[in-house]
């Protein structure tokens, strides 16, 4: 939510903000297998809050991620289904074209 909020403000900020979101996911996904906590409800959890992230990032920007989202949401649930993780990695997307952005402005 608060990537949302300063993303008009200072997109330095909306960037430090999206960049500690992939970081703390990253973290609890090792602490997970560090520790051998992982469960079906954990990963289900972590999906689901994942998706959740994702559709707040990316309500103030439709066009394209609006049509990644929803992609990303039917592999969540073929994940799911199967039990197989399959997802596309938005957020890092993102954090890419934010890196990327300034150098290919003309």
């Amino acid at each position: 939510m608060l990537f949302v909020i300063f993303l008009n403000i200072s997109a330095g900020v909306s960037l430090i903000l999206l960049f500690i979101t992939i970081l703390l996911d990253w973290f609890d996904g090792l602490t997970a297998k560090k520790f051998n906590r992982g469960s079906e409800e954990g990963y289900f959890a972590d999906l689901v809050s994942d998706r959740l992230s994702e559709g707040i990032i990316f309500s103030v920007m439709f066009f394209p991620f609006f049509f990644l989202f929803t992609a990303n949401c039917f592999l969540t649930i073929w994940s799911v289904v199967r039990k197989r993780h399959v997802i596309l990695p938005l957020r890092h997307i993102l954090l890419a074209l934010y890196v990327i952005m300034p150098f290919l402005v003309i």
